[in-house]
């Protein structure tokens, strides 16, 4: 703690701790299983953004943009400057990953089914 003392500090304005409220076009992606920012926070943030979608893709953490069908979802926004009419169809196919326990990932001979 003493050398904390020595941090510059500054006084942070009440209004930061205020949600933004806006009409800008948004898209704010929740990984289904992220610990860290989970769903309902992105449902919270989308409740003050008039022109916000609040997409919760399944199977997946922390790092929505990370995927495939993430990285497609951005990509057709930001194209079309609009949540509207983006296609979806790839969170159908996403599925949790599979477990493993080396830095090697998992079994490349375990069977994945649609369960897993």
């Amino acid at each position: 703690m003493k050398a904390c003392e020595r941090w510059p500090k500054g006084h942070v304005d009440a209004a930061y701790y205020e949600p933004v409220i806006s009409a800008v076009p948004a898209l704010i992606l929740s990984g289904d299983l992220d610990p860290v920012t989970p769903p309902s926070w992105g449902e919270a943030v989308a409740r003050h953004l008039t022109n916000g979608t609040h997409i919760i893709v399944p199977g997946t953490g922390h790092s929505v943009i990370n995927t495939g069908c993430g990285a497609r979802l951005v990509h057709d926004f930001i194209t079309r400057g609009s949540a509207e009419g983006l296609d979806r169809g790839c969170l159908h196919a996403l599925r949790r990953p599979p477990f493993f326990s080396t830095p090697a990932g998992p079994d490349p001979a375990a069977r994945q089914t649609p369960d897993q």
